[in-house]
């Protein structure tokens, strides 16, 4: 699947050829090691098959760096791949991993969850697996392999969970925004995709919470919330959170809290980031010398999250407040 990984990374914007090896490597490195030996080779392909364009940047022959990106064929095929995988690549988990690593970049909801579909019927499939019958069978009662089929069992269970969840509740659950009926669970993050926002509401609240999703590799920029504090709880993905000058590094589990007046700005890692903010619910419109509030303000939602700037399909962060529509993918933005 390093033809997959390279067309994936690619499809962000050219990258340097050592960068590009260091990111295959992460994303592979649960599974099977990537060396440069095994990486040239599959780009020397696919620059001859028209899907990369290689340039070389100037400089003294033994400091020249080949610099990669993706043509509009090799857009055309990633999205092929994505939409339309072997059965090899649903089957096996490396292959499968790899395809799902770059779903979001399918435009349409309908194709990834068409995909996400096919693992589902995969892993309900009758297994020849290591089941508690093989266990039994041999008269042993080893507890390392009883530990193997727990850990199995466990990731097994986990995986369906999520496919049966994001399957069912399909795209008109993931594009509308939860609104509070009451108390109780308000939204499940495995049913909000890529850029799909959620947002507390209703008149009597006290607090002001969002869950944003930052597509790979997207940014939020500087800026400073000068009234309120703000908790950030990380849900999935990993980035980098900069706070007056301190760069703190994001993972699932990690919990900051933002001081008001504070300058931050929020990055995402190669795999996207979710996150959870809340603070305290920003007051009315008020008759005061200072400018007022935005009226986005009232309704929740940090505004400084910028939160209509990201688009509900693929993720991507709109560079300009003004954007109607993503860059990326075509998608309308939500109006401010």
């Amino acid at each position: 699947m390093l033809e997959l990984a390279i067309l994936g990374f690619l499809a962000d914007g050219p990258l340097h050829g050592d960068e590009l090896r260091r990111r295959t490597a992460r994303l592979s490195s649960r599974f099977r090691p990537v060396g440069e030996g095994s990486l040239r080779p599959v780009i020397d392909r696919l620059v001859e098959a028209g899907l990369l364009d290689r340039r070389t940047e100037p400089g003294a022959a033994t400091a020249r760096q080949h610099t990669l990106s993706l043509t509009g064929t090799g857009h055309a095929e990633l999205l092929r791949r994505l939409r339309a995988p072997d059965d090899l690549d649903i089957s096996d988990s490396a292959r499968y991993f790899t395809i799902l690593a770059f779903l979001s970049r399918l435009p349409g909801p309908g194709d990834r969850r068409a995909v996400l579909r096919r693992r589902l019927e995969f892993l309900e499939q009758p297994r020849h697996s290591f089941h508690d019958a093989d266990v039994e069978a041999d008269g042993t009662d080893d507890p390392y392999r009883r530990g193997m089929l727990a850990v199995a069992r466990a990731a097994d269970h986990a995986e369906r969970s999520w496919l049966r969840e994001v399957t069912a509740e399909g795209a008109g659950a993931a594009k509308a925004p939860v609104r509070a009926q009451g108390p109780g669970v308000l939204a499940r993050l495995a049913a909000l995709t890529g850029g799909v926002l959620w947002r507390l509401s209703g008149s009597g609240r006290q607090l002001d919470a969002n869950v944003i999703r930052l597509a790979p590799r997207a940014r939020v920029a500087p800026h400073v919330e000068p009234d309120l504090d703000v908790l950030v709880y990380v849900a999935q993905g990993a980035g980098l959170l900069e706070c007056d000058g301190e760069r703190h590094e994001l993972a699932p589990g990690a919990v900051a809290w933002l001081p008001h007046g504070a300058q931050r700005a929020v990055s995402a890692g190669p795999d996207g980031l979710a996150y959870l903010t809340v603070h305290r619910r920003r007051p009315g419109l008020t008759i005061r010398n200072a400018p007022p509030v935005s009226p986005v303000a009232e309704e929740g939602g940090e505004a400084a999250c910028l939160l209509d700037r990201v688009c509900p399909d693929c993720g991507r962060l709109a560079p300009e407040r003004g954007d109607r529509y993503c860059g990326r993918c075509g998608t309308p933005l939500s109006s401010p």
